[in-house]
């Protein structure tokens, strides 16, 4: 009875490992094709936002642990409030422009009217 329940437990392992390799194999796969139909200005552009955002969170991350790492103690106070105040307002901007893209293709796909 414990040998058939073992069983069905590692068949059940084994399902759940095979759907989510599937699962993430899709999914790079859409990221892929949707950055591959992006225009060249807009690879620009989230690759700028991508890479200020990364680059502040790691000088945010890289001082917020120096202190383990020597015996002084630094302050990141500086470092967070720059990168509350660009990161956040790129995101927003990112998330605002990405909203008006969507609008402005809706508005293209509405039918004309003739007169």
């Amino acid at each position: 009875m414990s040998l058939l329940l073992l069983f069905l437990m590692f068949k059940a392992i084994i399902k759940i490992g095979i759907l989510s390799f599937e699962f993430i194999t899709m999914s790079i796969k859409k990221v892929l094709i949707w950055i591959l139909n992006l225009s060249d200005k807009r690879i620009v552009a989230m690759s700028f936002r991508l890479a200020l955002i990364f680059a502040i969170i790691g000088t945010v991350m890289l001082n917020r642990y120096q202190p383990f790492l020597k015996e002084y103690e630094s302050s990141t106070t500086v470092f967070e409030i720059i990168a509350s105040s660009i990161i956040i307002p790129v995101i927003f901007t990112w998330i605002h422009s990405t909203m008006q893209e969507k609008q402005s293709e809706s508005k293209d796909f509405l039918p004309q009217t003739q007169e």
